[in-house]
């Protein structure tokens, strides 16, 4: 692996979203942004040198993305994400990939970041470690230069599934730094639920005091959380049992 000035960041974007009836790509995070330019800002903001976009030969471009090269899959090809990573890398073969499917509505740059500083020059591949199955996540990983024809070749046997690929080339794996950042929404159930935990988080996040205003005994809760809690807090005498505010579901 090269340092991060010699890697390239590659958003997968060119699933067609049966089960999600509509383009994951354009799907609005809750911070306004659509899922496909958040990932590629984390890409940036991780320290990718530039992004490109893979998508399908016949799909629209998703709007904004006008600062990001655009690699599509071949005309009629069935090659599914690996065919999306080989036709991205091919645009600078020399350097080294971090590649990510655009459908991680939790992904942080945290993650993206502790992927980028882990590498060594030992590693062919880097993946996070499923926290699901203990299996590696191909679809927000590390791919080094030498990897690309590893890929060539599983393509050109038609032998799809990125996953695998990985597990027969002895990717290593890391912990994943982030619960469930690598979480993926492929249904419209699956979403409402990222939905409600983004939410939740960044309300969190907006909340949290800093340990410099804990130890000057300055923080107070935001007023409208304040006041939220006031009406839906309830104590009942004896029994020590307080409700308070319910997480979204």
């Amino acid at each position: 692996m090269k340092s991060k000035i010699g890697i390239h960041g590659l958003v997968l974007a060119g699933g067609r979203s049966a089960r999600m009836g509509q383009d994951k790509a354009t799907l609005v995070h809750p911070d306004g942004r659509s899922l496909v330019r958040r990932t590629a800002d984390l890409l940036r903001e991780a320290g990718c040198a530039a992004v490109v976009l893979s998508l399908r030969h016949d799909q629209e471009i998703p709007a904004g993305m006008d600062d990001c090269e655009i690699v599509r899959d071949p005309v009629g090809g069935s090659g599914g994400p690996l065919a999306g990573m080989v036709a991205g890398m091919a645009t600078q073969s020399a350097d080294d990939w971090l590649v990510v499917a655009c459908d991680l509505p939790r992904l942080d740059v945290v993650t993206l970041s502790h992927l980028l500083e882990s590498a060594t020059a030992n590693d062919t591949f880097l993946a996070y470690r499923s926290e699901s199955d203990g299996l590696p996540e191909p679809l927000c990983a590390l791919y080094s230069s030498a990897a690309r024809a590893v890929l060539e070749d599983a393509l050109a046997a038609d032998f799809r599934c990125p996953r695998k690929v990985l597990i027969r080339n002895d990717c290593r794996l890391l912990v994943p730094v982030t619960p469930r950042a690598l979480d993926n929404a492929n249904t419209p159930e699956d979403w409402q639920n990222a939905l409600s935990s983004c939410i939740l988080e960044s309300a969190i996040s907006a909340c949290s005091p800093s340990a410099a205003d804990y130890r000057k005994r300055r923080w107070k809760p935001p007023l409208p959380l304040r006041l939220s809690f006031m009406r839906s807090s309830t104590r009942v005498t004896g029994s020590g049992f307080r409700r308070g505010i319910s997480a979204p579901r």
